[in-house]
């Protein structure tokens, strides 16, 4: 019944998918990846008829278990991505597969944002999102999906689609599942005439609360049809397919005020967040000592945000379009308040690392042990008692090294501890911590177990001690209304098995120090370019982390044979998944290494011979890839270059500064396919720059060819040659490039002035230049993005346009120098997303990007002109 073209059985891909960013591990028996509803009613019809289940799995950024099975997988993360902008950006449609960060990224044009705001909103998919009801930082209770969610399109058990904004919905409902309408009408009467429980409802969602069922649907709407579609609201799956989801969206700030302010305890800190409630904050979010500590010794963050002391606690404090109030109750760091961050790029640093909080705590766990994040949530007036209770509850039963942190506006706390469950009184001991855990929130201050995280399967236990037997029961009705042969995400959410918990805890086993840090949250995923083809990073590093756990040799060689061909072999080696990951992991790193291992002393000894001789190696690399490849360097992209450096005027050197002399490493795939750019040249002549060429006879290189296919000595080799023979200050035509040689090791004696660099602090300054264009798209790549300039760049481009854009796609076009010629599909998958994109934005007047390899390929991929930012900054430097 399944189409065979869409199911795996194979071990490897169900073991890629057995972890989430929860504590659990499940194998599960298939991996369907449906490509529409059809497939979607295939698989629901076959469980029914078979008795098995399945899971809907989207970002995998759950915390709670909701993303693992060890029924049917039905991955949503590749076909889903829809998405349709109505009423000039009031409103927005879309699919199940599609990242927050990506909307947000495409509803910038408008001046919108869809509500919910979760620390993973750049990885996390609006599937998982939707069903599990997310919130965040500044979303509190009135912006999550339940209350900013028009409509929904979604599937029933039997494979009814019902669309909740038709105004005939609830008809089409009666009449093609007459045992699902009268069953939820019939339950909202009940419920409606239960005083005492009308009133729990009400009273459970006055705070953030994500435990079971949204029952408030039955209170908030009468049509059956929109009560299911607020009922499929963080349902984490369990009762239907959600196959698009209209939001409502809210305006994005016009104008942000950001602070952090450091006290000297967290019960200080807690007192002062009514003050900044009331003073009408948009986040007031609180970090303990514990969480300040965890990203004090990262490379990326600033000397000024290094808080070590013990005992200390902050708020980071935000404003939304009104003015922070005059008066500043004092703080640790009086200094930080004496203004408050408006630039948005500190205000990003700030939020950075309150976001990337929970991988860098679990980066610091022990060895063996697996981090477990959970969430609470109290009206907001007992916030500092919870805290104070939450301490002592980690002493009493020894966690000594947690960390709080969360949304103090909103009385929603998280914490994270990390614990190793290798022995039965270690499990014992998580069992009796978690009855405290509820007992106290539940019990002394009528809180929520779950405030945004979903219930999943750490809280199922808990269900009923939170609502009590009557709204448990009402729940249960619910489910078998709904989802009456069990079919949906079996065990998640409602679960008799009081272990539950307990059970299937995800074991981390050491491989290499490199990737051990991981703790699979997903953040990773979205930029890779892989990630639509065979794996992502956070799939590499289970394959690889499977393999240790592998119980037979048998095993452990099968695997270690795909992941070579599906992991090692397929990887970019582009690093992107190191920008965005909080702790940095390079997952292209490590598969370097893994490459460079595989490789005899023989070969090495041959990879450094052909570096030696690069100089007769670069044409052949250049005959070898047009003949079998065909790079077909694009007609229409030679005109425009010719056009862009025709009719050069002539330049007065008399105003500008004293010449500027470095050495200038023309890129390979420059010099090979696009000889008739000279847009750089022009350029540094207008600017008095002295470019000294360094590749004439193509005898000097950056090393990436060589470094990507793990011969680091041979790399490492070039690099170093290129240097010795340079002026000690290397100018490189291409991000990528820059990138690699600032990586390289031992080249302190050298000054590498990347594209962005040169045009930003030797190029600009010295030439005059006009906004001739109306809207510039950038493609930054994953060079720049590297380098950490992808700022630097719009601000370039922002002298020579009124609107810069940057497609939220725009990330790795997939090339990785010759890898896409090799693996085609790869920038096909990736740059189909950014010309997706790119037509959902306002019409641009030129597109343009730092590295050739990327303006053909988005060229030849996307039909759109992709131009070198030389040209059209000389464009706009034409007198």
């Amino acid at each position: 019944m399944i189409d065979a073209a869409i199911i795996s059985t194979r071990l490897s891909d169900r073991l890629i998918f057995s972890r989430d960013a929860s504590l659990y591990r499940i194998v599960p028996s298939s991996v369907v990846r449906p490509r529409n509803t059809n497939d979607v009613r295939s698989v629901i019809e076959y469980c029914r008829s078979t008795n098995q289940h399945l899971t809907f799995r989207a970002g995998g950024t759950s915390l709670s278990g909701q993303a693992v099975t060890d029924g049917i997988l039905v991955d949503l993360s590749r076909n889903w991505d829809y998405i349709n902008v109505l009423d000039d950006g009031m409103k927005v449609c879309l699919g199940p597969g599609i990242t927050g960060g990506r909307v947000n990224g495409l509803l910038s044009r408008y001046g919108r944002k869809i509500g919910p705001d979760p620390a993973s909103l750049i990885a996390a998919m609006v599937g998982g999102i939707v069903a599990n009801n997310a919130s965040g930082m500044c979303c509190g209770i009135s912006h999550n999906t339940y209350h900013t969610m028009d409509s929904m399109v979604f599937m029933l058990h039997d494979g009814v689609s019902i669309d909740s904004s038709d105004p005939q919905a609830s008809d089409k409902l009666r009449s093609l599942s007459p045992g699902i309408y009268h069953g939820i009408t019939r339950l909202r009467d009940e419920v409606r005439n239960n005083t005492e429980l009308l009133h729990l409802i009400r009273r459970k969602y006055l705070i953030k609360n994500t435990v079971g069922y949204s029952l408030n649907a039955l209170l908030d709407e009468d049509e059956p049809a929109r009560i299911i579609a607020k009922l499929m609201v963080g349902s984490e799956g369990t009762l239907g397919f959600i196959e698009s989801v209209t939001y409502n969206t809210i305006s994005e700030a016009r104008q942000k005020f950001t602070q952090l302010f450091v006290y000297e305890d967290v019960h200080t800190a807690c007192n002062y967040v009514s003050f900044w409630r009331n003073a009408g904050a948009a986040a007031v979010e609180l970090m303990d000592d514990a969480s300040l500590q965890s990203f004090a010794h990262l490379p990326t963050t600033p000397d000024s945000l290094r808080f070590t002391d013990r005992g200390v606690a902050a708020l980071l404090v935000e404003f939304h379009d009104a003015m922070p109030p005059d008066i500043i109750p004092p703080s640790i760091n009086r200094e930080m308040a004496n203004g408050w961050v408006t630039d948005a790029r500190e205000q990003a640093t700030l939020w950075h690392l309150r976001k990337g909080l929970m991988p860098s705590i679990g980066a610091m766990r022990p060895d063996g042990a697996t981090m477990i994040n959970e969430d609470v949530a109290v009206p907001p007036q007992h916030l500092a008692d919870l805290v104070t209770d939450l301490k002592n509850l980690f002493l009493r039963h020894g966690f000594l090294s947690t960390v709080i942190f969360g949304h103090a506006k909103d009385g929603n706390m998280h914490f994270a501890l990390n614990h190793r469950f290798d022995t039965e009184r270690e499990v014992q001991r998580y069992r009796h911590f978690m009855d405290d855990l509820s007992a106290i929130v539940v019990g002394r201050y009528n809180g929520s177990l779950k405030a945004e995280h979903g219930t999943g399967r750490n809280i199922a236990p808990f269900v009923e001690t939170e609502w009590g037997s009557t709204a448990y029961g009402v729940m249960q009705r619910v489910k078998r209304i709904l989802d009456p042969d069990n079919v949906f995400n079996r065990g998640v959410l409602l679960n008799s098995d009081s272990t539950i918990h307990l059970k299937n805890i995800k074991p981390f086993p050491k491989v290499e120090p490199e990737i051990d840090k991981c703790i699979e949250c997903g953040f990773c995923e979205h930029v890779c370019p892989t990630r639509l083809t065979t794996t992502t990073p956070r799939q590499r590093i289970v394959l690889r982390r499977e393999i240790q756990l592998a119980d037979t040799d048998e095993l452990r060689l099968a695997l270690t044979s795909i992941e070579r061909d599906e992991s090692i072999d397929s990887c970019a080696v582009d690093s992107m998944c190191s920008v965005v990951c909080p702790v940095g992991i390079d997952t292209g790193q490590f598969v370097r290494q893994q490459r460079s291992l595989r490789h005899g002393a023989i070969v090495s000894n041959l990879a450094n011979i052909m570096a030696s001789g690069y100089r007769y190696l670069s044409p052949l690399i250049k005959t070898a890839i047009g003949i079998r490849y065909n790079p077909g360097w694009t007609e229409e992209r030679r005109k425009d270059e010719n056009a862009v450096t025709s009719n050069e005027a002539n330049t007065d050197l008399s105003d500008i500064p004293h010449r500027v002399v470095m050495s200038y490493l023309k890129a390979c795939p420059s010099r090979w396919y696009a000889s008739t750019d000279v847009s750089v040249e022009i350029l540094a002549k207008r600017a008095n720059i002295h470019l000294i060429p360094l590749n004439p006879m193509s005898a000097y290189c950056c090393g990436q060819p060589f470094a990507s296919k793990g011969f680091t000595e041979a790399s490492q080799r070039l690099a170093q040659r290129t240097v010795s023979a340079s002026t000690g200050i290397i100018f490189t035509d291409t991000s990528t490039c820059g990138a690699a040689l600032m990586s390289a090791e031992g080249l302190t004696d050298a000054t590498i002035i990347s594209p962005v660099s040169w045009i930003r602090d030797y190029v600009l300054p010295r030439i005059n230049v006009k906004k001739v264009y109306n809207v510039l798209a950038i493609h930054p790549g994953c060079g720049v993005y590297k380098a950490h300039e992808a700022d630097d760049l719009v601000s370039i481009c922002q002298h020579i346009a009124h609107t810069v854009i940057v497609p939220p796609s725009a990330y790795c076009c997939g090339m990785a120098g010759n890898h896409g010629l090799a693996n085609k599909d790869i920038p096909q998958s990736v740059l189909a997303q950014e010309k997706f994109d790119l037509e959902q934005m306002q019409h641009i007047d030129a597109f343009v990007s730092l590295n050739t390899i990327c303006q053909e390929a988005i060229t030849q991929q996307t039909g759109i002109t992709c131009r070198s930012l030389y040209g059209v900054i000389l464009d706009a430097s034409r007198q």
